[in-house]
């Protein structure tokens, strides 16, 4: 819902259609929550994700 949310002001804001994203995330995060964000993302906003920590 907050990747739905944050692509809607973006794509409004720069009149531009998002497809990819790069999501930065904390290091300590572990493999499950970091597949958790990865699928959220695709579920919710884009094609394709770049995850980086």
């Amino acid at each position: 819902m907050v990747f739905s949310n944050l692509k809607g002001i973006t794509e409004k804001n720069l009149n531009v259609v998002i497809v990819d994203c790069y999501i930065g995330i904390l290091v300590y995060f572990t493999d499950l929550q970091r597949r958790a964000v990865i699928d959220d993302a695709m579920i919710s906003v884009c094609r394709s994700v770049l995850l980086d920590s």
